[in-house]
């Protein structure tokens, strides 16, 4: 039988919906049922009873990244295995909410492959949205090197993501073709090339990438899922460096700093305050 988008469709919503129903299970019965409802979606979605599945989890990592069996893909939803000590049970994570956004379509009679997003979004109102390695799938051909210059490698805080990126383009001859592509990601609020960002952030242009990105208050950007192993993530994400932790408060404790004709200040300038009250 021939594959349409509709049963892509399909697939899709019923795979979020299994996400909330074994979140819900979880929640109000706990790993036991969640762990039924769990199987019940491996064996209606994966087809383990097939044979071997391909089955790379989103946001696995080290040497238990790929799942080729029904135990190891259980693990990856509920955790609770010995066998995977690092599994920390996607499925159990209070999801209420699992949207998808459609990059790209293949379909070949019975054989059929998508790629996009898929956005999940906890109880608290938190949204995890992954993609696959997005430039490298729409520039096959060229070289990128993303920096994140505002992390560390704290995973259990933030899983090394962060709200401002720099890109690295090979060939300088694509920057703007690369720039208008990121640019149809919705959650990313801006993105430059080297010059107007350095211009507009007053950035050094000789430790800039060709490209700078930020993205939302409620979106991370990564480098590659292969260098961000957030399996033992349990806290929700949180950015560094975006445009909504620009503002923080500047408090000095000295009648004789005048700030009015300062202008703009900067994260640097407490520096120069720090010192100048100090010697007064």
């Amino acid at each position: 039988m021939t594959i349409n988008e509709n049963d892509l469709t399909n697939a899709r919503t019923a795979w979020g919906e299994s996400m909330i129903a074994i979140s819900q299970a979880y929640e109000k019965k706990g790993i036991d049922q969640a762990t039924l409802v769990a199987n019940e979606m491996l064996d209606n979605l994966y087809g383990f009873e097939l044979g071997s599945v391909l089955f790379k989890p989103t946001l696995s990592g080290g040497n238990q990244t790929f799942r080729l069996d029904k135990e190891g893909a259980l693990s990856y939803f509920v955790g609770n295995n010995p066998k995977y000590p690092t599994d920390s049970g996607f499925g159990i994570k209070d999801w209420l909410e699992v949207k998808s956004e459609t990059s790209s379509v293949f379909i070949d009679q019975n054989v059929a492959m998508w790629m996009g997003w898929v956005t999940l979004i906890n109880k608290e109102g938190t949204p995890v949205k992954v993609d696959k390695n997005y430039l490298q799938e729409k520039f096959p051909e060229e070289n990128f090197k993303v920096i994140l210059p505002i992390t560390d490698p704290y995973v259990v805080h933030h899983g090394s993501l962060g709200s401002f990126a720099m890109v690295y383009v090979e060939n300088q001859s694509i920057i703007e073709n690369v720039v208008a592509e990121i640019k149809k990601i919705s959650e990313i609020e801006e993105v430059l090339n080297k010059h107007d960002a350095c211009k507009t952030y007053q950035l050094p242009e000789d430790r800039s990438g060709d490209i700078v990105c930020m993205s939302s208050e409620s979106y991370t950007i990564g480098s590659s899922i292969e260098k961000h192993d957030l399996s033992s993530l349990k806290e929700p994400l949180r950015s560094h460096g975006g445009l909504h932790e620009r503002e923080v408060p500047f408090i000095i404790n000295s009648k004789r700093a005048n700030l009015s004709g300062q202008g703009q200040l900067y994260n640097y300038d407490a520096f120069y305050y720090a010192i100048h009250t100090a010697n007064h």
